[in-house]
């Protein structure tokens, strides 16, 4: 008995086998917008984390200056405006710390102190206000 349709019959387009131009060329774009997406967030997230650095120096420098204050006698606490280096990653950095000490009433004073920073041009100012009573 002979089968009139063959199983296996090959054609043209059957012996064609990988990947034509065009797919290959979608591929690769794929990819590199891929990359260029991951690329693009981890500088951001560089970015982010040295400002976050950035933020943390001045609040600790800032908590460290209130301190201070809170520690001394209130007749010494007075205004004051300093330069304090601070190292990060390897590198020494400039804050200003600018401290103003207003009289509330003969027992109390009110301590503000400002830590000022700049990165990439642009400045940014971290702020704390204490009070220092005369018994404490």
């Amino acid at each position: 008995m002979v089968c009139p349709v063959p199983f296996f019959k090959k054609t043209a387009v059957d012996d064609n086998r990988g990947f034509t131009l065009v797919e290959m060329m979608m591929a690769t774009f794929i990819l590199a917008v891929s990359i260029l997406g991951l690329a693009s967030a981890t500088l951001t997230s560089i970015k982010t984390n040295k400002q976050n650095e950035l933020r943390n120096a001045a609040i600790r420098l800032t908590n460290e200056t209130v301190e201070s204050y809170l520690v001394e006698s209130i007749d010494t606490v007075a205004n004051d405006k300093e330069k304090k280096q601070v190292n990060l990653r390897g590198v020494n950095l400039e804050f200003e710390v600018v401290s103003t000490v207003n009289s509330l009433t003969f027992d109390l004073k009110q301590i503000q102190v400002d830590v000022n920073y700049e990165y990439q041009g642009v400045p940014f100012t971290n702020t704390a206000v204490a009070y220092k009573h005369r018994s404490i």
